[in-house]
């Protein structure tokens, strides 16, 4: 085999395994750029960029990756201010959310107007002092707009809000609610009158007054003091032209404008006047609870939005982030001939007529090849032999030690008990010892 070989190489096998080196050295190399290039192409294409084809326009597409880097850096700086401020408005209408819906449900429970943060201040005084919530009524809970005049409720709900918000203490209970309330941290706000008996006493009223545009609850032990307050303090005339609201000295207009008679002006727009439910006066609340509800279910639309923006927010986040990472993988290509793998391809098309060439000029190669290659499959079965052998020797050795074994172990035994054994047994062991002593021979024969 080995002078075949020679021979074969003395007439143009040494070209051709040159040949065959340069073939399996720049298939391997074509295969791992063109593996490069493939990826190149996928990324590039992701990005929306045209895969280059040559050096030149890698180049160019390089500049024009660092231009889309700095364009990406810019919209995910964007992308995160608008992530925050979306993030921090839901925040603060879940927030809404929750309030509208504890103080819903608080409304329901009872029958009053009156926010739920005063009830509570309320509740625990009552509670303290062993007291039922009636005895200590809010003024709210005790006025209320009568249905003719309700075009001026807004304005009304405005300019009594805070009176409404007080809390009337009878004298009996004076020095207890003082005193709770001095010893306690309220949470909140609590404004509370001295309810003092008072004579009810004529008085005459400005023309349209507001005093005329209210009620109250007759049934309240309170009702002689409460209408003592409004008249003194909400004899306001209702205006509804600006020449009487110049002309009167203490007026108010539907849109919520108040001049007092000193001659000062306010008007508080931080809420709409028609907002029900800011309302606070009456002794009923299912209007106020209707407001709060459809409040309630714009804020729940709201919170969807928010949700749809963060999504879409966290969709371009991620969008973002992914044209990044695409960007710097291209970005590790630093020469296009890390990818040129065409020309590779066209130099093993040229190695491969090469050899076809080779192989078909010379008859002597050929047929020196073929001798070459029989020789090479005659060696091959030939070990295949050699190795049946080997290991069909391997399993006689392993039963012939097993037979020495037992052959020592028979040999001591006869030993010990040689005198006890009959003269036939003797011959018999003698037979069975020169028995295994000629197949150990012949094992070894064979092998």
């Amino acid at each position: 085999v080995n002078a075949t070989h020679a021979d074969m190489q003395q007439n143009g096998g040494d070209r051709l395994d040159s040949i065959d080196q340069m073939i399996r050295d720049k298939s391997e190399l074509k295969k791992d750029r063109q593996a490069k290039y493939d990826d190149y192409v996928d990324r590039a294409r992701r990005l929306e960029l045209v895969p280059a084809e040559d050096a030149e326009r890698f180049l160019a597409q390089k500049s024009a990756c660092a231009v889309l880097q700095n364009e990406l850096a810019e919209r995910e700086a964007g992308v995160h201010a608008a992530s925050v401020e979306v993030t921090a408005t839901l925040r603060e209408k879940h927030t809404e959310q929750e309030a509208l819906m504890a103080e819903i449900a608080s409304l329901r429970a009872r029958r009053s107007n009156i926010p739920s943060a005063q009830i509570r201040i309320r509740t625990d005084l009552c509670a303290a002092l062993h007291l039922k919530a009636d005895a200590l009524p809010f003024v709210g809970e005790l006025v209320r707009v009568v249905d003719d005049a309700r075009e001026w409720e807004g304005a009304i709900e405005r300019v009594m809000h805070a009176f409404a918000l007080s809390m009337l203490v009878p004298d009996s209970l004076y020095a207890d609610v003082a005193a709770w309330v001095d010893a306690t941290h309220l949470n909140g706000k609590l404004v509370y009158f001295r309810a003092l008996s008072v004579r009810k006493s004529h008085v005459d009223l400005t023309e349209d007054s507001l005093v005329r545009k209210v009620s109250i609850k007759q049934d309240s032990s309170f009702a002689p003091w409460i209408q003592s307050e409004i008249f003194r303090r909400f004899d306001y005339a209702c205006c509804a032209t600006q020449d009487d609201f110049r002309r009167l000295p203490k007026a108010i207009t539907r849109a919520g404008q108040v001049k007092g008679g000193d001659g000062r002006h306010e008007k508080d727009d931080r809420k709409a006047i028609g907002d029900r439910t800011q309302y606070i006066l009456g002794w009923s609340n299912a209007d106020k609870i209707a407001a709060l509800e459809k409040k309630l279910a714009q804020i729940d639309t709201e919170l969807a939005e928010l949700q749809t923006q963060c999504s879409t927010l966290t969709r371009e986040r991620d969008s973002v982030t992914a044209r990044k990472t695409l960007l710097a993988q291209l970005d590790v290509i630093r020469d296009f001939r890390e990818v040129e793998w065409r020309p590779l391809a066209i130099e093993l098309d040229r190695l491969l007529e090469a050899k076809r060439q080779l192989e078909e000029s010379s008859d002597t190669l050929k047929a020196i090849k073929n001798i070459y290659q029989a020789q090479t499959l005659q060696l091959r079965k030939i070990q295949e032999h050699i190795d049946d052998l080997n290991r069909t020797c391997g399993r006689t050795q392993r039963e012939l030690d097993t037979a020495e074994e037992q052959q020592r172990e028979a040999r001591r035994i006869w030993q010990d008990d040689r005198a006890l054994l009959t003269d036939d047994v003797s011959s018999q062991i003698v037979l069975w010892h020169a028995e295994v002593t000629a197949g150990r021979a012949s094992t070894i024969a064979s092998c």
